[in-house]
């Protein structure tokens, strides 16, 4: 489905924008062009979204699937690219508290094995795998239940994950660092999918229009800020605009440039990297200027440019390839 890639990269990018500014919003300079994307983070939620509907849909298409065949293939999928850009990480870090002398440069060790291991824990490296860890625990729940007992298993151990999240966030006052996390309402999103998965399947996308006009206006509603002072999370604020613009997109059949399909493929890499180029690059011109690059629109254009190209070359370098080869073995194991 050519749509969703191209929304899969309008997510890394706003992500990637949301970071950029938060970055020059604390060095001092707010007032820029960057400021469209102060509420970027709703990136996180279309992952969320995406996910929730890929994982059901290519589940339900496969004949004879099974849950040992869905974790290798997810596992697979998630855990040797991460594992490659966190030892990049690590490398980073570990040359820059020694050349530089920069202590807050050196990684936290126990932090980079509970992220290594994708355990659902605060504080991981870099910080935005805390999604991919509630990604591994939603793949847990649902190899537990779709495959025992189809959807209506699965939909039943999303909705138990889904009140239990609301009880935390919004009744019970019993607060624990792990329980805040499992229990993050923003999982909710990844249910948004599943049943947006269950409406494709059986309903199509009659209403995609109504559905994307809808989604579009509640979520430039939300990035003006206006969303943020309702008594709500952002599973209703960016969440439920989400689902509504992936089940519009899915209603769009038309071609996209390969370029922009390139920047869907390779968004997984731009997701998990781009902080990484933004350490690398920014340092090495703070070094040559004298100044840091987030004082100039274009010296930040630059940065977003450098995490783009980066993470494209080693999507098709690397994990293109990758891909290829554990799928083949999949396909090939399924046929013995």
């Amino acid at each position: 489905m050519a749509s969703l890639q191209v929304l899969r990269a309008i997510a890394a990018l706003l992500v990637v924008g949301f970071h950029l500014q938060a970055a020059m919003v604390s060095e001092g300079h707010p007032n820029s062009i960057w400021r469209v994307f102060q509420f970027g983070e709703a990136g996180v939620d279309l992952f969320f979204v995406l996910s929730g509907f890929i994982i059901y849909f290519a589940s339900q298409r496969q004949a004879g699937g099974d849950a040992w065949t869905f974790i290798k293939g997810r596992f697979l999928r998630v855990y040797p690219v991460f594992w490659a850009v966190l030892f990049a990480y690590v490398i980073v870090y570990f040359v820059g508290a020694k050349v530089l002398g920069d202590v807050s440069l050196s990684p936290d060790w126990m932090s980079v094995l509970r992220s290594a291991l994708l355990i659902p824990y605060p504080g991981h490296v870099p910080i935005v795998a805390w999604t991919l860890s509630l990604e591994i625990l939603f793949y847990g729940i649902f190899a537990l239940t779709f495959f025992r007992g189809g959807t209506k298993m699965l939909l039943a151990g999303m909705s138990i994950w889904s009140i239990c999240a609301l009880s935390y966030t919004y009744g019970l006052s019993f607060r624990t660092p792990w329980l805040a996390f499992v229990l993050n309402s923003v999982v909710l999103e990844f249910f948004y999918g599943v049943i947006l998965g269950v409406v494709f399947v059986h309903f199509g996308t009659r209403f995609w229009r109504i559905a994307l006009g809808v989604g579009l206006f509640l979520l430039t509603l939300n990035m003006t800020g206006i969303g943020h002072n309702w008594p709500v999370g952002r599973e209703v604020t960016t969440g439920l605009p989400a689902m509504l613009i992936v089940y519009g997109l899915l209603g769009v059949k038309r071609r996209f440039p390969q370029w922009v399909l390139l920047l869907g493929d390779g968004s997984y890499v731009l997701y998990l990297v781009h902080l990484l180029v933004f350490l690398v690059v920014g340092k090495t011109y703070e070094i040559v200027t004298g100044t840091s690059p987030y004082l100039n629109i274009w010296s930040v254009a630059l940065l977003a440019v450098a995490a783009i190209v980066l993470s494209c070359a080693a999507h098709v370098l690397g994990e293109r390839p990758y891909q290829k080869w554990y799928k083949s073995r999949l396909i090939r194991r399924r046929d013995i």
